[in-house]
């Protein structure tokens, strides 16, 4: 069967024209949009990571804030650069939120599935 959803790079500029003007903007867009996506029967809900630009830094925060307002989307990551992070947040964190809220996690070209909360 094939699946459909989304990947977000959670882009952000202070620009007058732009409606995502700051990064708290970007992170409540990123979670109303996996809500909607729900709502449309879409199946996956994937955000990429970058430090160091104006773009979503942390995928945990709201991996775990999209996974507590939603059911039954995969939720995941689509790219993690591991140049910039510390291997034991990344196993740590993908552990945390998969184990204590009771669905798998995985990062990269995997998704975190919560269906079975």
């Amino acid at each position: 069967m094939k699946k459909i959803g989304f990947l977000s790079f959670g882009h952000w500029t202070p620009a007058p024209y732009s409606d995502v003007r700051t990064a708290s903007d970007a992170l409540l867009q990123s979670i109303e949009l996996a809500v909607a996506a729900e709502e449309l029967g879409l199946d996956g809900a994937y955000f990429r990571v970058h430090h160091f630009a104006r773009q979503l830094g942390s995928p945990f925060p709201l991996l775990a804030a999209v996974g507590a307002r939603t059911k039954k989307i995969e939720i995941g990551t689509a790219v993690i650069d591991m140049r910039y992070e510390n291997p034991m947040y990344i196993g740590r964190g993908c552990w945390r939120r998969g184990h204590h809220r009771g669905w798998a996690s995985a990062t990269g070209h995997q998704a975190a599935d919560h269906r079975n909360r």
